[in-house]
């Protein structure tokens, strides 16, 4: 999988120092831009859904300040991070992005397109919702009890997040994981 050898590369944004990968440059008329769920960074995206997405798309993935290898402290609203995305995509020479968001990285998008518009052609949400929907305010504390519930158990918290809890979704999670792990610390590969 090539997304496993892709290197972080860098680029200051407003005094900090931004970690993201791009990659299939060119190959779509504007890039797609990816934000993750919650407690997540680049590593986060499972590499088999990336490849398969740059055979068709010029992909950027980031790690927003103070997440991952990304400088800086996590912002304190989702409004804030909103900004920062839209800095961060200005400062990389986009005027005009298709932007994907995952979950908490879904509610980052939308405030993107509140605030900016113009920005995004395309919008793609997975996986989240709109500020004030059914089952916004509690997803803290379910994304809490399934954080624990995988502190008991021993296992990855993705595990009981994104799948089901039967034993297929054991089978599916394992896959995903048993991808996410190949690559290590600061982009090297596992052996």
């Amino acid at each position: 999988m090539s997304y496993l050898r892709i290197k972080n590369e860098v680029i200051t944004v407003n005094g900090k120092k931004i970690a993201y990968r791009e990659l299939s440059k060119g190959q779509s008329k504007f890039p797609l831009v990816m934000l993750v769920h919650l407690a997540a960074n680049m590593d986060n995206w499972d590499p088999k859904l990336i490849d398969l997405l740059a055979k068709h798309q010029h992909l950027i993935l980031i790690d927003l300040p103070g997440v991952g290898a990304s400088e800086g402290r996590i912002e304190r609203s989702l409004e804030e991070t909103a900004i920062s995305v839209i800095d961060i995509v200005h400062a990389l020479g986009y005027t005009k992005i298709n932007l994907l968001g995952l979950s908490m990285g879904g509610m980052i998008a939308q405030e993107v397109v509140r605030i900016a518009p113009e920005l995004v052609n395309r919008l793609i949400l997975v996986g989240t919702g709109p500020r004030g929907g059914k089952g916004i305010d509690s997803v803290t504390s379910v994304t809490f009890a399934h954080m624990f519930h995988s502190l008991i158990k021993h296992k990855d918290m993705k595990r009981y997040i994104f799948y089901r809890d039967d034993a297929q979704g054991e089978q599916e999670a394992a896959k995903v994981l048993n991808r996410l792990n190949c690559r290590g610390v600061s982009g090297q590969i596992s052996q």
